[in-house]
């Protein structure tokens, strides 16, 4: 193992013993404190199932990347159970606070197993130890992530720098030489991606996809595979799409457009379920058709009585509607007409349902705002395959909307949207705030010196970084150009000025690689908190005062706003 390689590991050591004596018990207190408030609340009122959602999801997260995969399955069980989003949260009823207690109590079983003694703090865990080991036949593996890129049979590329920016990226490595513990790697890893060379998987066809294709279906499709290549030809390609292949790379292979694809691949991993509003007043129908759906993997509401729809509308906020054409007292077209009304659902999907076959009723019902048609007794194979498509497709095009195209963060004015929100959201429970407002130092040099597709390539690197580093519940949006903003709920400005200390010092040991060298790249920060600024005007305001102060203060530094 060379110098370089010590080095990074010392880090990522460093890393890992400063969460665990300092972040990881402070977690644990965090959950303790919101459960106790939630199942024994004050007279003044408890912390919600939203709050214990919240820091669950963030033990869940930070947990695992460091290891501590018993922990972070408990957390992430906590999280699902607690998330408010779900329908199913609505139906634990009373029992809720007692299947917290018990989760909590487990949690806390584990937790104090894994913290560190303080008088032996020298001492490794063997639960989160971060090193690289050998597995049976060579492949030096990073237990740190649920998010693996196993490499297989790509010989040259066998490049210290990649797995490092890999492992920046929030992603553990694993090398196999052969095809024969492929599968054992596999079986104990979470989200997966196998980067195999076209060539050697050919060789050994058979025998891998054997392995593949039985973990993948196992698995539920929690395994990708990306291909490369020295070929350049259709051939190639579909030799990949035919092998199962979900990207395709040439060589000489460009790092960034590797992890490009890994970000790309995994996001299938994690979709959300999709949310569907069925408008019908025949319950024996409603049923069968929810029963079909949520089996499916579906989120279902459902309105018999059509005078509902915008009360109901509002609260679940559907990414689909099935409405029936004809209903007592309420035409489907109609109805349909009122839903397009309103601002936030003229784009949303409404699939007419009806027994009626006639090409004219069609025709009508879709000039009427509706997006597709089925006749009664529908099969459901293909009635499910047509509202995956088409909420597949809303959200394509929903995101376009909302996010930028190079990072795939949202964008500058659903950043500003999404803090209005937060700030009432805040104002209302009485929780701390804050909003960080990011900017790349010396970014027209980079652009100037390297090219625009360098200066791309650091854009995308910080929006890498915020997202692994960040929690999921955050608000992580590109601003313009090269600045970004961030909404931490629940964050008060001391905390996020250590969080986003942290990030920047990560950010800096990032090597950026041209022909011929390297170069690195900072940035500054500007903090922002309420309820010190009131409005998210304010808020904005004086992060960007904050970050103009980081600016003239030497640059590659965090400040926080003070009045």
């Amino acid at each position: 193992m060379s110098q370089a390689d010590d080095e990074f590991l010392d880090k990522l050591e460093a890393i890992r013993r400063s969460y665990m004596e300092g972040a990881f018990p402070q977690q644990i207190r965090d959950v303790n404190d919101a459960v106790a408030s939630f199942v024994h609340p004050a007279e003044d009122g408890g912390s919600s199932l939203e709050a214990v959602h919240a820091v669950a999801h963030k033990l869940a997260g930070s947990s695992g990347t460091f290891g501590m995969m018993d922990l972070s399955v408990l957390a992430r069980a906590l999280s699902e159970l607690t998330d408010t989003r779900q329908s199913s949260v609505s139906k634990v009823g009373e029992d809720i606070g007692i299947k917290i207690t018990a989760m909590l109590d487990e949690l806390n079983s584990i937790a104090a197993r894994v913290s560190p003694d303080p008088d032996d703090r020298d001492c490794e865990g063997d639960e989160t130890a971060l090193q690289l080991a050998n597995t049976g036949d060579g492949a030096a593996e990073d237990e740190s992530s649920d998010q693996t890129v196993i490499f297989f049979g790509t010989g040259s590329h066998d490049d210290d720098r990649l797995d490092e920016l890999l492992s920046n990226n929030g992603y553990g490595v694993v090398r196999i030489d052969g095809v024969e513990s492929l599968g054992e790697v596999i079986a104990r890893r979470g989200t997966v991606v196998v980067v195999a060379d076209l060539i050697s998987y050919e060789a050994v066809a058979e025998a891998f996809e054997r392995v593949f294709r039985t973990e993948k279906n196992a698995r539920d499709s929690s395994i990708s595979l990306v291909f490369l290549s020295t070929r350049h030809s259709l051939d190639a390609r579909l030799s990949a799409v035919r092998a199962g292949g979900d990207a395709f790379l040439t060589i000489p292979l460009d790092p960034y457009d590797l992890i490009d694809s890994v970000d790309r691949v995994t996001d299938r991993g994690v979709t959300q379920p999709y949310r569907v509003l069925v408008i019908d007043d025949d319950a024996d129908f409603v049923s069968y058709i929810e029963t079909a759906l949520r089996e499916s993997g579906f989120i279902c509401e459902h309105v018999e009585d059509p005078v509902n729809t915008l009360e109901v509308l509002e609260s679940f906020s559907p990414e689909i509607i099935l409405l029936d054409l004809n209903m007592p007292g309420v035409d489907g077209r109609e109805l349909a007409i009122v839903i397009r009304h309103q601002e936030a659902f003229v784009g949303t999907p409404i699939v007419f349902l009806s027994a009626e076959s006639k090409t004219e009723t069609k025709v009508d019902a879709m000039g009427l705002g509706g997006d597709d048609f089925l006749t009664k007794p529908i099969e459901l194979d293909h009635l499910v395959g047509v509202l995956k498509s088409r909420t597949e497709r809303f959200r394509l095009l929903r995101s376009r909307m909302v996010q930028d195209s190079l990072t795939g963060l949202i964008n500058h004015s659903t950043t500003k949207q999404l803090l209005d929100r937060e700030v009432e959201r805040s104002r209302r429970m009485g929780a701390p705030l804050t909003f960080a407002m990011l900017d790349i130092d010396h970014f027209k040099n980079v652009n100037d010196t390297y090219g625009h597709g360098i200066g791309d390539r650091v854009i995308r690197a910080v929006a890498r970084l915020l997202k692994s580093r960040l929690r999921s519940i955050d608000v992580i949006g590109r601003m313009g150009g090269e600045e970004f903003g961030v909404v931490l709920s629940g964050t008060a400005g001391s905390e996020a000025l250590d969080i986003f200390n942290q990030i920047r010092e990560a950010f800096s040991d990032i090597e950026f690689r041209i022909d011929g060298g390297h170069f690195e790249c900072t940035f500054s920060c500007g903090v922002a908190e309420f309820p010190d600024c009131p409005t998210s005007m304010e808020i904005l305001d004086c992060a960007d005062k904050a970050l103009y102060k980081a600016k003239h203060g030497g640059r590659n530094r965090v400040e926080l706003y003070r009045a």
